[in-house]
């Protein structure tokens, strides 16, 4: 089984208690299901994509420091860690009949996603301390 992740950051949409809470990160594709890896105040979320439903949290610690500090090495991070158990849960689990479940408790609950957006990367590069 293969993976792409998307070096593009996004900003994709994850589905809390109290409504869908914004976060920037990468998308991976395994077959033909989508996640959403983003660093947020709590660890490393995956999410899978249309329904914002956490898959798992790594917490922070000192690799997740070191490598995600970078983009480069973010998407280093998602290849060694990440992707092998994305791997392994679309192997083991029936993912199409709980997406479909999600989905519509999901809309229920919290109304419809709002859409995935693509990130200005352009905004994020570091400001030059050289004054004109």
């Amino acid at each position: 089984m293969e993976a792409k992740i998307d070096g593009q950051l996004k900003k994709f949409w994850l589905a809390y208690n109290d409504g869908w809470k914004p976060a920037v990160g990468h998308e991976v594709q395994v077959d033909n299901y989508r996640f959403s890896v983003c660093p947020t105040k709590k660890g490393i979320v995956i999410s899978e994509v249309t329904t914002g439903m956490r898959i798992e949290v790594y917490g922070y610690n000192v690799i997740t420091d070191t490598m995600c500090a970078t983009k480069e090495g973010m998407i280093d991070y998602i290849n060694i860690f990440v992707v092998p158990r994305l791997i392994s849960i679309v192997e083991k689990k029936d993912l199409g009949t709980i997406i479909k479940e999600c989905v519509a408790k999901a809309e229920k609950t919290l109304g419809k996603m709002p859409p995935i957006e693509l990130v200005d990367e352009s905004i994020l590069d570091p400001v030059s301390e050289i004054l004109n």
